[in-house]
């Protein structure tokens, strides 16, 4: 469990890290399975082959879900909804308002930490300011880019020493301070950021190295 403070604000979320990308979706789908017919589930993202990927895998196991432009086209329903995280970002916030209108949690899924550290907190704060009744899960795994181009020897290394099975999670604030920290050094590089379909397109544009 991390949370990021501010003067006024403290913004509650979890970094929950496995070593596989294959392993980060079982346990997700898991998830889905014994919650979307009670709950509802945002999926979000920056990029889109991370949730064309998400798609094609959640797909490929029968599990539906709804694909949103902006949160005007959530009825209140409970299931899984997917959304490019800069959708969620620019939408009025009076669409947003409207789901306190909810008598249960709103679950927000993000499939991985946006590189640019300014982006990140400002969806942490998007969401908790407009949707106070919430819980926001990161879905990380060590073998994906962001990991890849960061150093994730360090943790990997941890989690094979702990003797930890592939479809075991690891949550813990050494995770989440070596995510800020990375992104801190991104952002020092960047003047100005230019998006990408990819994170690996993002970094190359960004020419973050």
């Amino acid at each position: 469990m991390f949370s990021l403070f501010s003067k006024k604000k403290r913004y509650t979320f979890r970094d929950m890290l496995w070593l596989t990308a294959d392993a980060k979706f079982k346990a997700m789908h898991r998830f889905f399975l014994n919650n979307r017919q009670t709950e509802s589930l945002f999926v979000l993202s920056g990029f889109q082959d991370t949730l064309t990927d998400f798609a094609r895998r959640t797909l490929s196991v029968k599990i539906p879900f709804k694909s949103l432009r902006s949160l005007s086209e959530y009825k209140y329903e409970r299931g899984i909804y997917m959304m490019s995280m800069h959708n969620f970002l620019s939408n009025p916030q009076y669409n947003i308002l409207n789901i306190n209108k909810l008598d249960r949690k709103i679950f927000f899924i993000l499939l991985e930490h946006y590189p640019y550290l300014e982006t990140d907190e400002k969806l942490l704060e998007k969401i908790n300011n407009q949707i106070p009744n919430n819980q926001i899960d990161y879905y990380l795994a060590i073998d994906e880019p962001f990991f890849k181009q960061f150093g994730s020897d360090r943790i990997a290394g941890l989690m094979h020493r702990l003797g930890m099975k592939e479809d075991e999670m690891m949550e813990h604030k050494m995770i989440s301070n070596s995510i800020k920290n990375a992104q801190k050094k991104v952002s020092k590089k960047i003047s100005l950021e230019k998006r990408a379909g990819s994170i690996n397109d993002w970094l190359r544009l960004n020419k973050v190295d």
